[in-house]
């Protein structure tokens, strides 16, 4: 299951030249959409996902739905956009971005691992670009607070639906809104970075 191309690579998470990385690009996506995936939901939630794409709860995952949230004791009506969305936002696609750009910043070849160069430009680090698009990916993927980190580690969990810590569109706020419509969630959080790798 690919919920989304290389058409989400667009704006700030750029890919150039995306016809002659096609290959290379797809693999990236299937394998990494995957991953992002089983973090967010949990093997057995990401297989139905996967297996009945077009079901209810499901669908509204994947396409987006509106939901009320409440916090901060304040009420208030969100849209979650979806894993997929004509907007070509995607939590998945960021974070295919930063895998993709880690994987391939720094290339093995016949002699040894090299940085690609550029004729008549100065190559620089991706690093910046990626730290930003792995926090626009937790953004939309949905976030635990520090002392989660602290007291528990990076350990997975399984929402109960009264861990909410901001009100952004999440896919953690919108799954924890909707509970009971997803009985089989195990959660695996993670947390944002900075520019310094902290």
């Amino acid at each position: 299951m690919s919920l989304i191309d290389s058409s989400y690579f667009t704006g700030e998470i750029l890919l150039t030249n995306k016809t002659a990385l096609s290959t290379d690009l797809t693999q990236a996506i299937e394998q990494y959409e995957k991953e992002i995936l089983i973090s967010l939901l949990g093997y057995e939630l990401y297989k139905l996902v996967s297996d009945s794409p077009t079901v209810e709860p499901y669908k509204s995952l994947i396409e987006g739905a509106e939901f009320e949230l409440t916090f901060n004791g304040i009420t208030q009506t969100l849209k979650w956009e979806g894993l997929k969305n004509s907007i070509k936002e995607s939590l998945i696609a960021y974070y295919v971005y930063y895998r993709y750009q880690e994987r391939n910043y720094i290339k093995p070849s016949g002699i040894g691992t090299v940085k690609p160069m550029a004729e008549n430009s100065e190559v620089v680090s991706p690093y910046p670009k990626m730290v930003n698009a792995w926090n626009k990916m937790i953004d939309l993927y949905g976030w635990l607070p520090n002392y989660w980190f602290i007291t528990y580690g990076a350990n997975i969990l399984q929402p109960s639906g009264t861990m909410i810590n901001d009100n952004l569109p999440s896919a953690y706020n919108y799954m924890s809104v909707n509970i009971d419509s997803f009985p089989e969630w195990i959660f695996k959080p993670l947390r944002k970075i900075n520019h310094f790798g902290i």
